[in-house]
């Protein structure tokens, strides 16, 4: 959340860059605030990977996404990179196999970026990737 505090004159003299959805508070030198949700997703859109032990697309690049969160139901680690092959060396993220009956997600992947997000898991085996992508 952003706060802009009010300058000499009690007016805000600032307003707020939201790249992500969050909030901003405008305070005056009175004490009155201004909430405003900036950017708020209005649609959620779920797909699923395959398993796969080669790189291949989770989200594709999307000028209107807001955020996302990719989830691994897979019993092999999941390895994601931003805008290149994702391999076990190259990655921005790894999201742990599953764990019993827990499955591992990776919550506001990549804040602001609306690029190719590319995966590949540890191995071949049973599972996919829940990808929510907020736009």
């Amino acid at each position: 959340m952003a706060v802009v505090a009010p300058s000499g004159n009690g007016n805000a003299t600032s307003t707020c860059t939201i790249t992500v959805p969050q909030a901003c508070v405008l305070i005056t030198a009175g004490g009155a605030q201004k909430v405003s949700i900036d950017d708020a997703p209005t649609v959620g859109t779920v797909t699923t990977v395959a398993i796969t032990a080669t790189s291949t697309t989770i989200l594709a690049a999307n000028a209107n996404r807001k955020s996302s969160t990719i989830c691994n139901t897979g019993n092999n680690d999941l390895y994601i990179a931003a805008g290149g092959t994702a391999s076990l060396t190259n990655l921005y993220a790894d999201i742990p196999k599953v764990a019993g009956s827990t499955v591992s997600c990776y919550k506001d992947t990549i804040p602001g970026f609306t690029g190719l997000i590319t995966g590949v898991w540890s191995n071949t085996g049973s599972g996919n990737a829940v990808i929510t992508s907020f736009q």
